[in-house]
């Protein structure tokens, strides 16, 4: 999915047309007919109003119901639908210089505001109980983070390259810039967050968990990011690291390698047993301190995603301690199956993940300013 740099000429388009053919009651009777009190919406003007209204079906990713509207009721005026690629809100979304995507800026993909299914009901204690959580609007990476990315971060925040990385160096191996980078500590990860936020102006951080698996499964609780049956050729479940694009986008909102492929840091905290979530940060899921960076490094996090190299989970993995591959084993039952969206487990944030199947992570964007529930 390629992401224009920049929302604001469409918006203005959109915005002058409708001022110029509907009038300010006109206005009010589209507020009103697509769910919105105009008398609660800060605008007075009619260019104002339409502006807020739009804000609002942008947080509300319903924007083409607008043009929809304005379509039946100016149907002698060509509309242009709202472009699939629209990207995602942070502010003011007529501002064109604040939405234009630097060349090493991750690609994101807006997820809008509202509730989701998190968790499940299953015998694993950790994913449960199946709950709902309402999200504000955020942001979230396509991809995980590329080696090349995070070559570009290394050098210009003047870091060396961990040798967990197996790099060359400051260097990504040749023909593996499109890889997602692994062998990353969290803290390295909050790092590159920060090194990102000062380059752009813009508040990246670490996905949630929540916004993780929202971003995952969407609102409807599936079990994997495409719907409720495996499918193998949808994720990367081989033993060796795949190029981020190399499969189809897994989710509703456009993420791809949100299972299979890397394991993926999150900024949510688990407690120090490895085994079951503190009952601090256990579920049902909030907006707490289990969000707080500033845990101490006993605190493991949560990662998401990734490959499963346990034998029981049967991707033809070698029997521990022997160097026979087994043969490929069925997956196990739903809804138990290893790469489900509420599959979740931890590790010490100052690691970088066990040999073999190091941890990456991609990033995350708050959209609307609201509280996590």
């Amino acid at each position: 999915m390629s992401m224009p740099t920049t929302n604001a000429p469409y918006l203005h388009d959109l915005l002058r047309q409708i001022d110029s053919l509907f009038s300010l009651e006109d206005v009010q009777t589209l507020c009103l007919s697509l769910g919105f009190d105009y008398e609660n919406l800060p605008g007075r003007t009619r260019e104002g109003l339409i502006r807020e209204l739009m804000r609002c079906l942008l947080d509300q990713d319903r924007l083409q119901a607008l043009v929809d509207l304005a379509r039946v009721q100016r149907p002698a005026v060509a509309w242009a639908d709202v472009p699939a690629d629209l990207p995602f809100i942070t502010g003011d979304p007529f501002d064109e210089q604040q939405y234009r995507r630097l060349d090493f800026e991750p690609e994101m993909t807006r997820v809008p505001a509202g509730p989701f299914l998190m968790g499940s009901d299953t015998d694993t204690p950790a994913e449960g109980p199946r709950h709902s959580v309402t999200l504000p609007a955020f942001a979230i990476a396509v991809y995980p983070v590329t080696n090349e990315q995070y070559a570009r971060y290394l050098r210009d925040a003047r870091r060396a390259a961990s040798p967990l990385l197996l790099w060359d160096g400051n260097r990504p191996p040749a023909g593996r810039l499109r890889h997602p980078v692994t062998g990353v500590t969290w803290h390295e990860a909050i790092d590159y967050c920060r090194w990102l936020g000062q380059q752009t102006g813009r508040p990246y951080t670490l996905p949630s968990e929540a916004q993780w698996e929202k971003a995952a499964r969407g609102p409807d609780g599936r079990v994997f990011p495409w719907g409720d049956e495996w499918l193998p050729d949808r994720a990367n479940t081989a033993a060796d690291i795949a190029p981020v694009d190399a499969f189809p986008a897994q989710s509703v909102y456009g993420g791809r390698d949100l299972v299979g492929n890397a394991r993926e840091w999150t900024r949510s905290a688990w407690g120090s047993d490895p085994r079951v979530p503190d009952p601090l940060f256990a579920y049902p899921w909030q907006d707490d301190e289990r969000n707080d960076p500033e845990q101490p490094n006993a605190v493991r996090r949560v990662f998401r995603g990734g490959r499963t190299l346990s034998p029981t989970h049967s991707q033809g993995e070698r029997e521990p301690g022997g160097a026979s591959p087994l043969l490929p084993r069925p997956p196990a039952p739903l809804p138990l199956h290893p790469y489900r969206c509420s599959a979740r487990d931890a590790f010490l944030p100052d690691k970088a993940g066990p040999s073999g199947n190091r941890h990456g992570f991609r990033v995350a964007l708050t959209i609307e300013q609201g509280r996590q529930r």
